[in-house]
């Protein structure tokens, strides 16, 4: 195990293993199915950062706190690894997201200037770096004057940073920025992409959600969806890219089909703010989770019109969904009383309670076979479980920047 805090995961896409960043200097990989170390990737004296897998599992990018980025090749058995050149000045932050280009050939850096936090601010900056995998030279670098509050990565290798007023897109292959719109001051609450057909949404502090689908985010205007009283807390859209969800620090759950722009359901069932949604794979389910003064997971039929949602009452916050990946016949919810829980959907019962964290865990992700499930703490605990059972193969403490999901 680490010796120091972890403070980055991430799930190769190709292999069974998983890479995580310490605090300690290290970049460890392991092996899965028995949770045993496989490697462990030398290259920082103050600690590893963050850490991504390329798309083809070929590459592994870390950043650490000394802002030294190292690309490593995974095909080979002697740890090559490529430094990328340090940035031109010294007042750029270690990058707090990496995202991949499709091809795995380029990777953004997204980072802020003077040191500033990544979090949710007024003041401050990003800097996003484009550079080559294969002999980490720098392709493109270029400042944004916000301070990003919303990211969100598609899967062709398009980069989002929405902040106050402002929305960046980023195409990482080419190193350049698509088109950056002004929005008037509306702070962007919520971004994701459509991974069917390349669409963008946007929600905001106003309530209000923007659609661009197609060229329309370049020189066109957006599709404008209405309903919410209060800020856009969450946005999902279908696995088949058909329905789109929207959830509120109102309370409300909105659903809409994109290719009639029509309002499907509108349900005000929670109490409190909206955090997280999650789509069962075929669509035909939508999870709901609330905030401490609601404490409801609701579970949602859209295959029958205006239905009363399946109601599972819970201790505390709902922070984070997900469906299994193969079924959808369980659904992983991550709670304020420090457990994960895994629900039947069908029967409504809980199947098994996983106790490990200490505080509430505000994180889960799934590997792609449904199998390995990770789930991130608010204070830093990051656990390992095996998804079907309450074994938890592993567990560290300390600060995680994000839990990584695996490319499709």
């Amino acid at each position: 195990s680490h010796s120091d805090e972890v403070r980055s995961v991430s799930f190769s896409p190709k292999r069974n293993v998983l890479a995580s960043a310490s605090r300690d200097g290290s970049v460890k990989l392991w092996e899965l199915k028995g949770f045993r170390e496989i490697d462990m990737l030398r290259g920082y004296s103050f600690g590893g950062h963050s850490c991504a897998f390329s798309p083809d599992g070929a590459t592994l990018a870390s950043a650490g706190v000394d802002y030294r980025v190292l690309l490593w090749d995974m095909t080979r058995a002697d740890d090559t690894v490529i430094e990328v050149p340090t940035a031109a000045t010294n007042r750029v932050n270690h990058p707090y997201r990496i995202a991949f280009a499709p091809d795995g050939g380029s990777v953004a850096l997204v980072s802020t200037l003077d040191g500033g936090s990544a979090d949710v601010s007024e003041s401050g900056q990003n800097v996003v770096r484009v550079v080559s995998t294969r002999d980490g030279t720098e392709r493109g670098v270029f400042h944004e004057t916000m301070a990003a509050q919303s990211i969100a990565v598609s899967a062709d290798g398009r980069l989002a940073l929405g902040g106050r007023g402002i929305i960046s897109i980023w195409d990482i292959r080419k190193a350049s920025r698509i088109v950056s719109r002004n929005l008037g001051g509306r702070v962007v609450s919520a971004l994701a992409f459509n991974d069917r057909d390349g669409a963008v949404v946007s929600g905001f502090d106003d309530g209000a959600i923007l659609l661009w689908t197609g060229d329309s985010f370049t020189n066109g205007e957006p599709v404008r969806f209405s309903g919410h009283q209060s800020q856009v807390t969450s946005l999902a859209f279908s696995e088949n890219g058909r329905l789109l969800a929207s959830g509120g620090a109102d309370g409300l759950v909105m659903v809409w089909d994109l290719r009639t722009r029509e309002l499907l359901d509108s349900h005000h069932r929670h109490r409190d703010r909206v955090l997280c949604l999650a789509f069962s794979p075929d669509g035909n389910l939508l999870a709901s989770g609330a905030q401490e003064h609601d404490s409801s997971l609701c579970v949602w039929d859209l295959s029958v019109p205006n239905s009363s949602p399946k109601v599972i009452m819970s201790a505390r916050s709902v922070y984070a969904l997900a469906f299994s990946p193969k079924d959808g016949n369980i659904l992983f919810a991550a709670h304020g009383d420090n457990t994960v829980r895994l629900w039947d959907v069908a029967s409504e019962q809980q199947r098994l309670r996983l106790r490990g964290h200490a505080f509430a865990v505000e994180s889960l992700r799934l590997s792609l076979d449904g199998r390995t499930l990770l789930s991130g703490d608010r204070y830093g605990t990051v656990r390992l479980w095996r998804a079907a059972s309450q074994e938890q193969v592993a567990g560290t403490g300390g600060w995680w920047e994000e839990l990584v999901p695996e490319a499709k």
